[in-house]
């Protein structure tokens, strides 16, 4: 099996564009199924996964553009660099996204984190909208980055001012960890209301919305932060407003998990 072999030599890091149109195309697919991964699967992957899912994005990339190379290790680390570029693109619009949503200004001093209706603030959903697109059965890890970066970017206005600091992945991959256990027990602690699903939908729904793809007819958990109360205080709150509003199917374009 032949090598991709780069028609653009330099001493500096390998690009797309060293490779000729063939292998370019290939890089293409190989990167944005290697993003599909960390998105709706791990968002800190270790190095051993990183390999394996080097090699599987590769070989379906070839499969799918006709053509069979060897990987290299230039091309190898230009995929594994996607992990790094992504969660530093999606940093920027959390950050953009946080202002927002959370109205902060200089000298303006605000709780690094926000419980308050849990993993449906609109800032969620907004991130999600602006970067993020998954299928419903993994918008679970989807859920867990956007919420990361979100609790990232409040941090850095903790202090009453904003100030610009490296989205780490020592730190903040302890902190997707904990989401993703926490919303293994969201799931598992308001299930009698499924409100887990309802989010994900809606989410979902928004998403395909703001794509303008219309509607549509498992990770270990680490130990989680919050304490079983959060979340039974939550189901307390959804059944007394449902005992005064009717639900609706289909969510709309709010970000509230009911209609």
């Amino acid at each position: 099996m032949p090598k991709a072999v780069k028609i653009v030599d330099h001493s500096g890091r390998a690009r797309q564009k060293d490779y000729d149109t063939v292998v370019k195309e290939v890089i293409k697919v190989a990167r944005d199924l290697f993003e599909v991964r960390l998105l709706t699967a791990d968002a800190f992957p270790s190095a051993l996964l990183e390999n394996e899912w080097v090699a599987a994005v590769w070989a379906d990339a070839c499969q799918h553009e006709g053509v069979k190379y060897c990987i290299t290790p230039d091309l190898h680390k230009m995929l594994t660099c996607r992990g790094t570029h992504l969660r530093s693109e999606l940093k920027i619009k959390g950050h953009k996204t946080v202002t927002m949503y959370y109205n902060l200004k200089a000298e303006q001093a605000r709780e690094a984190v926000i419980r308050q209706h849990i993993y449906w603030h609109p800032a969620i959903g907004n991130l999600i909208n602006e970067y993020i697109f998954g299928d419903q059965n993994s918008l679970r890890a989807t859920i867990a980055l956007a919420s990361t970066c979100i609790e990232f970017c409040l941090k850095e206005w903790a202090e009453g001012h904003f100030d610009d600091t490296t989205f780490t992945v020592s730190e903040n991959s302890v902190i997707f960890a904990s989401h993703l256990a926490d919303l293994d027990r969201f799931e598992r602690l308001t299930m009698r209301h499924n409100l887990y699903r309802k989010l994900a939908a809606k989410l979902l729904t928004n998403v395909r919305y703001y794509a303008g793809l219309g509607d549509i007819t498992d990770l270990a958990p680490t130990a989680g932060r919050m304490s079983d109360k959060v979340f039974e205080n939550m189901v307390k709150a959804y059944e007394k407003r449902e005992t005064t509003e009717s639900e609706s199917d289909v969510p709309d374009k709010s970000s509230d998990i009911e209609g």
